[in-house]
């Protein structure tokens, strides 16, 4: 029974060695040596220890009997009390060497079965606290605490490292790797379900905070001077994202079919919002820069319609056609508005302008001249009718003291009636 117990302590239980792996695939990769602390160098100390120990056993033998050569079963190592303190024997197919504490007990064992070597160390209860194993291309270490749950297990394997941290009750709450490729840390819910995980992969650090179910729902992502912030519904569509770029920032809101429904970017030039249809395109934007502020609406094809301009000098309101020429255009200056039409040509066909002085009618041609004019003022209407050179060739005006017609020549001369 003794023996079977020893040999237990030789072999490394197979759910212990490959609760490295637990988190299989789900879980990233990592760790670094220096992440071993206190217990690893423990281990160093007492491999050291042992070896001497051994060396000195062999060189007291060697002295006593300066045999070519010692064969034996076991060696034994008693104190003053009688009590054994140490011994080497075979056991499971291999060496194995106990060392015992001052009360007999077995406190560190060091043994070489077949397929591998372990080192243990016990506490004075004979429970395990710290082992080393070894076997195909395979090394774990794991540490136990009074109530024998493994609390930490490192495992190296030819492609890295990987290390697993469970509580008190021995769930892993914790699992972290480093390989060529890619590192990680995942963090693990009372379930043993991820739900916070750390990757480091191709250079590009990512951040992900999971739901119950092992989905991301909240990425931080960073490469080169680029940084997101991203959130995700639980059917894995981006919904929200707030992105830094050399340029400025950006917010993005988006349905649940990933297009972006609104989107707000601030750069040098000055802040941008722009609104989007559900499938995507964009429809209205409004932007401020050093001059003023711009609202524009877009058609369907993501041409602009209308647009809004405020400036310190006034305000304009353009109404556009399909291939984005100006039809309507509602101009504010000096407080005073101006109305203006124009053609298939983008021309001048009508012109209203209300001033302080008078206010102005104007009809212009295919080829965007002036050919009629309506003035009101103070003094009473004018009208002119004009020539293809815009020359006023008709004058017509009323006033207070009457009416007047006149016909000009292409000189601007009266013509004799």
């Amino acid at each position: 029974m003794a023996d079977e117990k020893k040999g237990s302590r030789d072999r490394i239980p197979a759910e212990a060695r490959h609760a490295a792996h637990a988190g299989g695939d789900d879980l990233p990769e990592i760790v670094c040596p220096e992440c071993l602390g206190e217990g690893l160098r423990k281990v160093k100390l007492m491999v050291a220890g042992v070896t001497v120990l051994l060396l000195a056993l062999m060189g007291l033998l060697w002295a006593q009997s300066r045999p070519s050569e010692v064969s034996v079963q076991k060696f034994v190592l008693t104190d003053g009390n009688g009590k054994v303190r140490a011994s080497l024997g075979m056991a499971d197919g291999g060496p194995r060497l106990e060392l015992s504490d001052a009360e007999g007990k077995m406190r560190a064992s060091l043994a070489v079965p077949q397929g591998g070597a372990r080192i243990v160390l016990l506490d004075a209860k004979g429970g395990e606290r710290a082992a080393l194993g070894e076997g195909g291309n395979e090394s774990v270490l794991q540490l136990w605490n009074g109530s024998r749950d493994v609390r930490a297990s490192l495992t190296m394997v030819d492609d890295g490292l990987q290390i697993n941290l469970s509580d008190a009750g021995g769930k892993a709450i914790a699992t972290a790797a480093l390989s060529k490729s890619r590192s990680g840390l995942a963090l693990l819910d009372g379930a043993g379900k991820p739900r916070a995980e750390w990757r480091l992969a191709d250079g590009k650090p990512s951040l992900a905070l999971l739901d119950e179910s092992g989905a991301p729902r909240t990425l931080l992502e960073g490469a080169g001077d680029d940084a997101v912030i991203a959130l995700v519904d639980s059917q894995g569509k981006r919904r929200a994202a707030l992105a830094v770029t050399p340029k400025g920032g950006r917010v993005e809101v988006g349905a649940s079919d990933r297009k972006a429904a609104l989107s707000l970017e601030a750069t040098g030039d000055g802040p941008v919002l722009t609104l989007a249809d559900p499938v995507g395109k964009k429809r209205a934007s409004l932007s401020a820069d050093a001059q003023g502020a711009r609202l524009d609406l877009y058609s369907e094809r993501e041409l602009s319609r209308v647009t809004l301009d405020a400036t310190a000098t006034g305000a304009g309101l353009t109404l556009l056609d399909n291939e984005q020429k100006p039809r309507i255009k509602l101009v504010e200056a000096g407080g005073w508005p101006s109305l203006w039409l124009g053609g298939t040509e983008a021309k001048t066909r009508l012109q209203l302008d209300i001033g302080q002085e008078h206010e102005t009618l104007s009809l212009f041609d295919a080829e965007g001249k002036r050919r009629v004019e309506l003035k009101l003022s103070a003094s009473g209407p004018s009208f002119n009718l004009m020539d293809s050179t815009e020359k006023p060739r008709v004058e017509l005006s009323v006033t207070a003291v009457g009416g007047d017609v006149r016909v000009l020549d292409a000189d601007g001369k009266p013509v004799k009636r």
